[in-house]
């Protein structure tokens, strides 16, 4: 019985010797891991149009908790995200009166679905981190009401005197595109415009 035991403890340590082993080769010598903490000065602005006013609808509540991890494993390859989730309280939009945020908020479903994520996929290259602004293309996935969609988009990274990094960005969406109608206010005589311009600026403590 003893001989049983210590071969199946043998047998443990084999196999995780051999998935150490593994994990460590996928990611090689010539790998570069980038990590960024979302800072809690980041922000998210909503643009919307009407027949009567446009509307801005901010939140400047994203997670502070949230990491982000980008990983290149080889010069030609182009960088992942490993840790990719940004999320924002959906209930914390202000869209400067209280009739307008409210509806905004039913809009988009803020009670059934209160978080809306932002799930980074991968970066065109790796930044540089270069004092001024630096371009790159970011591929990433929205979730919003229950519905997720992918994006590209053209990014800004931009570093400020402190050290922190910036990475903005905007794009246009349609209500549509996560299957949400919007609102007929005052009976039907305010029209909420189909499209909305998103625009992103995160705020970034680089962790290289």
């Amino acid at each position: 019985m003893i001989f049983s035991y210590l071969n199946f403890g043998r047998l443990i340590i084999y196999f995780l010797s051999i998935n150490f082993l593994v994990i460590g080769n996928a990611f090689g010598q010539d790998t570069i891991v980038h990590r960024f903490v979302v800072q809690h000065s980041s922000t998210l602005n909503i643009n919307g149009t009407s027949n009567v006013k446009d509307f801005q609808c901010k939140t400047s509540s994203c997670n502070s908790s949230d990491t982000l991890e980008l990983v290149r494993t080889s010069e030609k390859a182009e960088p992942v995200f490993i840790k990719n989730l940004v999320s924002i309280n959906a209930s914390e939009f202000d869209c400067g009166m209280s009739m307008m945020t409210n509806g905004f908020l039913e809009d988009i479903k803020a009670k059934e679905y209160p978080q809306i994520k932002i799930n980074f996929l991968s970066f065109q290259r790796l930044p540089k981190y270069e004092q001024g602004i630096e371009k790159i293309n970011c591929h990433m996935m929205i979730s919003l009401a229950g519905t997720s969609k992918t994006f590209n988009i053209k990014c800004i990274l931009e570093t400020d005197k402190s050290g922190f990094v910036h990475l903005k960005g905007e794009k246009f969406f349609k209500f549509s595109d996560f299957n949400l109608k919007p609102r007929k206010p005052m009976l039907g005589l305010v029209k909420i415009n189909e499209s909305l311009q998103v625009i992103f600026d995160l705020v970034l403590k680089v962790l290289k």
